[in-house]
């Protein structure tokens, strides 16, 4: 299984997270890092460090161009997990958008 997000059909991504905690700001990082360099001018990108005594909850959204969103605790899923399902919400969008176009 592949941990690379698909960021063609995202709209936003918003992120917040404790740095210094491990587990959540591994994955965070290495969503905010794995953002190609074309994308950053269309992609709107919220990323929030929270202090560690922070009440907020940390979490990792994506918002497709459709309005989808997925919203995901980075305490709880993974890299993967988050990368699985962008990318088989992108399959479908791509599909519908070939359906439209031939239609």
């Amino acid at each position: 299984m592949s941990s690379s997000i698909s960021f063609t059909h995202l709209s936003k991504i918003a992120i917040k997270f404790n740095p210094l905690n491990n587990k959540s700001s591994k994955v965070c990082r290495t969503i905010l890092s794995g953002i190609p360099p074309k994308m950053k001018s269309t992609l709107e990108l919220t990323a929030e460090c929270l202090p560690p005594s922070s009440n907020k909850k940390e979490t990792v959204s994506f918002m497709f161009k459709d309005k989808k969103e997925f919203s995901y605790n980075p305490n709880d899923a993974t890299l993967q997990i988050m990368a699985h399902e962008v990318h088989r919400y992108t399959k479908k969008l791509k599909l519908k958008e070939t359906i439209e176009k031939f239609a």
